[in-house]
């Protein structure tokens, strides 16, 4: 989904057209879709270098390992008991 997000994005502006908020493809990102949206930012080369766009990306990322890595040490010693 996020993917083709991306991707409807470049065509939509260079006819004029509607395009989607930045905070959807934010959200879109946070939501999961974080390994499509990178995808997307390198195949299509769109929004990649806007540094702003970039931060709030990058910290979707950060904001993504933290909860996995916070989830498995806390799920660590229930592991360990096995």
């Amino acid at each position: 989904l996020t993917v083709l997000a991306y991707a409807r994005e470049p065509p939509a502006v260079r006819s004029g057209r509607w395009r989607i908020p930045e905070i959807i493809l934010h959200l879109l990102s946070l939501l999961g879709g974080w390994p499509g949206a990178g995808l997307a930012q390198t195949i299509l080369r769109y929004r990649s270098r806007q540094p702003s766009f970039a931060t709030l990306y990058w910290g979707s990322v950060a904001l993504h390992f933290a909860v996995l890595l916070g989830w498995l040490f806390w799920l660590q010693p229930t592991l360990s008991a096995y």
